[in-house]
């Protein structure tokens, strides 16, 4: 799991992941887990000596994993709601600076998916990045979720848990929306 959200995430450092709270269950096509991953940086200019400080990166989530997948490697996170000036300006800000290492992705045939989700892959040219419409109609009629995947992985979490680490009644809907985007994957 370690090695597949590396990749996910794009780092050439896996050593500085820490996985947390995993729990594992089989699905009739694969498996699906749940954690919290943390990302370690070793910070020399302390004082009082040497430390390493800890960044949350995925809280509270859900990898949905199966073998037969070819997905090709993409993240979507939510844009900022609302229709005002300051809204337009962070989201536009939060393109431009996602163009920096990424392509984004626009899908102008599925309604309000564009609106409420930035879409960018690292991987170029962009168009060759095809998704499943019936996916992408799921996404959309699901706001404020974090999303990345890649190969034979999918990750979903809430874009919030780090400021309202979800319970067990907000986990059960989460995991049945991956499921319903696991369903669409399978369907293509």
């Amino acid at each position: 799991l370690l090695q597949r959200l590396a990749v996910l995430h794009d780092t050439k450092r896996p050593e500085r992941y820490t996985l947390q709270h995993v729990f594992q269950r089989r699905l009739p096509q694969g498996e699906v887990y749940y954690f919290s991953l943390t990302e370690g940086h070793f910070n020399r200019s302390t004082s009082g000596g040497p430390r390493t400080t800890q960044y949350a990166v995925d809280t509270d989530a859900l990898a949905f994993i199966a073998p037969t997948w070819q997905l090709p490697r993409f993240k979507a996170t939510p844009r900022l709601g609302g229709r005002g000036q300051l809204a337009g300006i962070a989201n536009r800000l939060a393109e431009a600076a996602m163009e920096i290492k990424h392509d984004v992705i626009k899908f102008p045939h599925i309604l309000n998916l564009d609106e409420q989700y930035l879409i960018a892959t690292p991987e170029t040219p962009a168009s060759s990045v095809t998704l499943p419409d019936g996916f992408l109609r799921v996404l959309a009629s699901y706001p404020n979720l974090q999303l990345n995947a890649g190969g034979d992985t999918l990750v979903l979490a809430y874009a919030n848990t780090v400021t309202h680490s979800p319970d067990e009644q907000r986990m059960t809907p989460l995991y049945n929306i991956g499921l319903q985007l696991t369903r669409e994957i399978e369907a293509r």
